[in-house]
């Protein structure tokens, strides 16, 4: 009886085992599948984060360029000898100008290219604001200070990157 016991376990396990001589490749394939799948998605994703870095890389760079303009402008404020230059607008370019316009006209604009060739499309804007209201009421003091409006451009591939910057001296 033992021996026939024996016989029907080992008949029940054979049967079990039967007709499942392919299921390992299934379940190969199915892991293989999910092995491909995580590593298309990590492809995609580096890819995404290998054009956002670009992109931040080209916008620090206009950024710094841009101003590096404004800073070559401000230098022009400090070595200038009083505040009617003829690349110096007044404020009324600032209140007359429409605001989506205001930029637009590129002879407002004095090149920075000249300098230094990588600074190509680089353009800046000085804007005189009049007397500072902060300066001093000294009415002994022959001079008074003035207040500026600095802006620094970049235009480069469809970006145009503008900044502000303030400026005063004592003239």
């Amino acid at each position: 009886m033992q021996a026939n016991q024996k016989s029907l376990t080992s008949e029940k396990q054979e049967s079990i085992l039967t007709g499942e001589e392919g299921s390992v490749i299934v379940i190969a394939l199915i892991i293989l599948m999910l092995l491909t799948m995580i590593g298309t998605s990590a492809t995609n994703t580096s890819t995404v984060e290998i054009q956002v870095a670009g992109n931040e890389r080209n916008y620090k760079k206009n950024f710094f360029r841009a101003e590096a303009a404004a800073m070559q402008a401000s230098q022009s404020i400090q070595n200038a000898p009083n505040h009617t230059q003829t690349w110096m607008l007044d404020e009324t370019f600032l209140h007359d100008a429409s605001p989506s316009t205001k930029f637009d006209t590129i002879g407002n604009w004095t090149d920075r290219s000249a300098s230094e060739p990588e600074f190509a499309n680089t353009h800046s804007l000085v804007v005189y604001t009049g007397i500072a209201p902060w300066s001093s009421l000294d009415m002994t003091s022959p001079t008074q200070v003035r207040a500026f409006a600095v802006y620094g451009q970049r235009v480069a591939a469809n970006e145009r990157l503008i900044i502000e910057t303030g400026f005063a001296r004592r003239m």
